[in-house]
């Protein structure tokens, strides 16, 4: 909790989002822990209760289903084991990306340092090959997966604009969202198409395909990202 409340007070404290009518949202999936409580705690201006189902993906894609009509202007995506935090403070390159690099014309931008990045190859890598990758990559784009690697960006942090999340229909939202957040009967926690490794409602493997996936939904996995990332130019740009 400590390190959720020190990240909050950084991000209320950087100039460039001291700008903006900044709202911080916290989902609570730990049901020892009261909403109240947790606000008190983080200072946050809203705290609210869910199951625990999903991992983050289900937390980010429960936020944009519901609020996909009044979306604010940019979002700011975490989980509760943030990046970007060392000593109490902010990482010299996460100061830089929202510092020096965000600005209001920004689509998409993760916000991990660049070793938590690395190229696919429509869904395999040197470790994993993530069969429904590709598959999601088709649903998407409407083409097959072509012959040139994608960018990824691990860890589930990143910051998106509501015109971004909006080139897709809700209903795709909700359609990952009712795979990713699906009971242990579901067929997706025995799909034989993903690596070996025990799925469960509340760790569900296909949350690490979600993971995997936002540098594709938000149309920002050239394989250039990587380096621009290297170069401080770590966006796309509506």
């Amino acid at each position: 909790m400590d390190f959720v409340s020190q990240f909050i007070y950084l991000l209320r404290n950087l100039s460039s989002l001291q700008k903006l009518n900044l709202t911080v949202i916290v989902y609570n999936k730990n049901s020892n822990i009261s909403s109240p409580h947790l606000q008190k705690q983080l200072k946050a201006d809203i705290v609210q209760s869910l199951p625990n189902f999903g991992r983050e993906s289900g937390t980010y894609l429960y936020h944009i289903i519901n609020n996909y009509d009044t979306l604010a202007n940019h979002i700011l995506f975490s989980q509760a084991a943030v990046e970007g935090i060392s000593n109490r403070r902010f990482d010299d390159w996460f100061v830089n990306r929202l510092e020096k690099q965000f600005n209001s014309t920004i689509g998409y931008m993760p916000l991990v340092h660049t070793d938590w990045m690395e190229k696919y190859d429509c869904g395999r890598n040197k470790y994993n090959n993530m069969v429904r990758l590709a598959e999601l990559w088709a649903l998407l784009k409407q083409t097959l997966c072509p012959p040139e690697k994608q960018t990824i960006a691990y860890r589930g942090q990143f910051l998106v604009s509501k015109t971004r999340i909006r080139k897709h229909p809700l209903q795709i939202y909700k359609y990952f969202n009712d795979l990713v957040t699906a009971d242990s009967k579901h067929w997706i926690h025995t799909d034989p198409r993903s690596p070996i490794g025990k799925s469960t409602p509340s760790n569900p493997f296909f949350g690490h395909v979600i993971e995997r996936l936002w540098t594709v939904l938000f149309d920002c996995s050239k394989s250039d990202l990587l380096e621009r990332c290297n170069q401080n130019d770590c966006a796309c740009f509506d």
